[in-house]
């Protein structure tokens, strides 16, 4: 045979009985042959490069009517819509579920700390607040020094301005969103816990007899039938493939079912098992 071709003899297999058959695949990656199942003399051929790098052109070389050749044809870069019915993935490779728009149907905690008949409070008094991770005492000073651990919060000259000063250093500390109520004729922080859920119910405690606290308090969670383990009931889930820096389908999904997660644990994320009858696009047809 000459420099470079295939020989195939005649009867090498049942799928090529032609007495001469040089056939040119403009191509130098890997193809898959196999025999028409509904023609013995037809081998169709696969590249095993998706896309349109495959599309590389067969050439006839030899005059002959026994010969026919088509493509390589039909590649595309365009994904197709290629769905398998997967049952409780888990944690899949290279794919993202969540629900759009960051949803989070958990309560938050609340509370406030609120200084009565706008007085400032003395220097020792103390206000105590957690968020579920950490709780941090924080002191009331005018003078400079605070007990050990205790972190500082600097009395000026109103009532206001002090509340300020807690404000600065809860949000400093703890995983809480502080805002000042303008509405309260009396200078007051309304607090909020970034860790939606039952974790954000720390009780508020202090030693100053002007400061009125409340909560933390109110922090919810959805239960499964009494049970322990709270569940997300999420009505749109957002399907997200992607192989490397690719992305190869985007789509969000009906969805009826629970998600189980543990929502004592602050950032829990949303990569459970989840049962959904169109979940997944076929990497490999990528």
């Amino acid at each position: 045979v000459g420099a470079g071709n295939i020989d195939v003899p005649i009867g090498i297999t049942t799928a090529i009985t032609v007495s001469s058959l040089r056939v040119l695949i403009n191509s130098n990656r890997n193809i898959t042959a196999i025999t028409d199942p509904d023609d013995a003399l037809k081998l169709n051929l696969t590249h095993n490069e998706a896309g349109e790098d495959g599309n590389e052109t067969i050439t006839k070389i030899e005059a002959g009517a026994v010969i026919t050749v088509t493509g390589m044809s039909g590649g595309s870069d365009t994904p197709t819509d290629h769905i398998r019915d997967y049952r409780r993935i888990q944690e899949p490779s290279d794919l993202d579920l969540w629900p759009p728009d960051i949803y989070d149907p958990l309560t938050p905690a609340t509370g406030y700390v609120r200084f009565l008949g706008s007085v400032n409070p003395s220097d020792g008094e103390l206000v105590v607040i957690g968020d579920g991770t950490d709780t941090v005492t924080f002191e009331f000073e005018s003078s400079g020094g605070v007990g050990g651990g205790n972190v500082e919060v600097t009395i000026a000259g109103t009532a206001a301005d002090t509340m300020d000063n807690l404000k600065t250093a809860i949000e400093a500390n703890l995983d809480i969103t502080a805002t000042i109520d303008t509405g309260s004729s009396d200078p007051k922080v309304d607090l909020e816990n970034n860790t939606s859920g039952v974790i954000g119910n720390v009780a508020i405690t202090t030693t100053g007899v002007q400061i009125e606290i409340n909560g933390m308090n109110g922090g919810g969670a959805i239960w499964r039938d009494g049970g322990q383990v709270p569940y997300l009931p999420i009505q749109d889930v957002m399907v997200e493939a992607t192989l490397g820096s690719r992305r190869f389908y985007d789509e969000t999904y009906q969805y009826n079912n629970e998600i189980y997660y543990d929502a004592g644990v602050a950032g829990a994320a949303l990569v459970q098992a989840l049962n959904l009858r169109r979940l997944i696009m076929d990497l490999a047809a990528g």
